[in-house]
């Protein structure tokens, strides 16, 4: 199982598993969408990963170039013995974004990152 939080602008965020290198992914999960005006902008979500060889985390635009962010917040493996392994101590492949950078453990203004206030 795996377990992802995001807090989002005007977005959809999905998870996405290849169980080939290099085939085409699909959604393993898709959450709705989000809008700045909604209070809670957070999705968890539990995918099985059994046989997946990539996973790929995946926040869209929906067409529009307004408030589009997402940050993940503690993305976590849980494996099958129970044991964790955080996202961010893997080594990823790619990360890329449209506007912005790609930051580790910061927003994209290079703030910290905050649920609901909170740091």
């Amino acid at each position: 199982m795996n377990t992802v939080y995001a807090r989002i602008g005007f977005c959809v965020l999905s998870l996405a598993l290849s169980h080939v290198v290099a085939a085409p992914i699909k959604p393993a999960a898709t959450s709705r969408a989000f809008a700045a005006r909604d209070k809670v902008r957070m999705a968890e979500m539990n995918v099985d990963l059994a046989g997946a060889k990539e996973l790929y985390l995946v926040v869209s635009d929906l067409g529009s170039n307004n408030s589009d962010w997402a940050d993940w917040i503690e993305p976590t493996l849980v494996m099958a013995d129970g044991s964790t392994r955080p996202l961010i101590s893997l080594k990823w492949k790619k990360a890329e974004s449209s506007w912005g950078s790609v930051m580790v453990g910061k927003n994209t203004d290079k703030g910290p990152l905050k649920v609901s206030g909170q740091t």
